[in-house]
Formats: C-alpha cells, sequence, structure tokens
C-alpha cells in the first residue's frame, strides 16, 4: 500500500478539520445526551429563544468539511 506524501500546509488543514470535525461531533454527543436527559425527565426542559442565524451559520460550519472533502474529489475526477 503506498502511502501519499502532503505537504505541511496540506497536512495542517487537514489536522485542522479533523479537529473541527471531533468538536462537532462531542457537541453533537453533548445535545444528545441533554435531548435524552430531558426525555427521561432527568433534565428539566427550559425552552430558550435562538437566534435563527447563528443556528444555520452552525450547520453550515458543521458541513464544510464534507463539502471540502467532496470537491476535492471532483476535481481529483478531472
Amino acid at each position: 500500500m503506498k502511502i501519499p506524501k502532503f505537504h505541511v500546509d496540506q497536512i495542517k488543514n487537514m489536522a485542522g478539520d479533523l479537529n473541527k470535525t471531533a468538536q462537532n461531533t462531542l457537541s453533537l454527543l453533548d445535545d444528545i445526551l441533554t435531548w435524552a436527559g430531558t426525555q427521561q425527565g432527568k433534565i428539566p426542559f427550559i425552552p430558550q429563544n435562538l437566534c435563527f442565524e447563528d443556528v444555520c451559520q452552525d450547520a453550515i460550519e458543521l458541513h464544510k468539511p464534507n463539502a471540502s472533502v467532496k470537491k476535492k474529489n471532483e476535481t481529483d475526477k478531472f
């Protein structure tokens, strides 16, 4: 199996993407555990107003690494 060689900047970008993905995964797990606690009555449900723009921006940021990889894969085909 041939291991590809990457430039230092590419490695930094991949490490940053991996870090961001890990943070997003941790946040998602925390949200799921909180939701499960509220469903079981262990955590009180306290509704809050949200900024729709912030929620949308978070969703966009969450999907950027995947979009970047898909874009790279599409350009590699040419």
